[in-house]
């Protein structure tokens, strides 16, 4: 039987590693090398998927762009969506196009495949657990980022790291 979503499947994986292994070059920072481990990359697998709804809450943090892991943050806020749209920097004390943020929440999730759709302008990185599931590069209009990833049951934590190089800046939950 003749199956053409199989070869589509495989390089839409291929450009996802692809794209991991560029973006770890040219932004060093935004890759920790930790592969997936009971999260997957790609095409889920075992039947269909669920949409993940926005978490509840989320812990928003901004840092300078010099900003080392660990460093307490210019600002911390939590809201109950995410949805971040500027054209200059959010607050003060951090500049125009030369800061970060991160965004992190939590939720109970059933075992199962989910996916979830972002908007962003700029690169970004998602994490579910601890490992790396999907990065988008430097994108200056705000531009779709479908999620995929298989969840094991239990706690599932969400990190979102981007960055503001040039222009507006968007993070969104869509």
């Amino acid at each position: 039987m003749h199956r053409p979503w199989i070869r589509e499947g495989i390089g839409l994986v291929l450009f996802a590693v692809a794209l991991g292994v560029g973006l770890s070059v040219v932004l060093p920072g935004f890759s920790d090398g930790a592969g997936p481990a009971s999260v997957s990359i790609g095409p889920v697998t075992g039947g269909g998927s669920r949409v993940l709804k926005q978490p509840p809450t989320w812990t928003i943090q901004y840092f300078s762009i010099e900003a080392i892991e660990g460093s307490k943050p210019a600002k911390e806020v939590r809201v109950s969506d995410l949805s971040i749209d500027v054209d200059a920097a959010p607050f003060a004390g951090l500049k125009d196009d030369d800061w970060r943020v991160r965004a992190e929440a939590s939720l109970t999730a059933p075992p199962g495949n989910y996916t979830f759709t972002l908007e962003h302008a700029g690169p970004v990185q998602v994490m579910a657990n601890g490992n790396v599931v999907a990065q988008a590069a430097l994108a200056l209009q705000g531009e779709q980022l479908v999620v995929a990833f298989t969840h094991p049951g239990g706690t599932l934590s969400l990190r979102l790291d981007s960055e503001d190089h040039t222009g507006r800046f968007v993070l969104r939950w869509r």
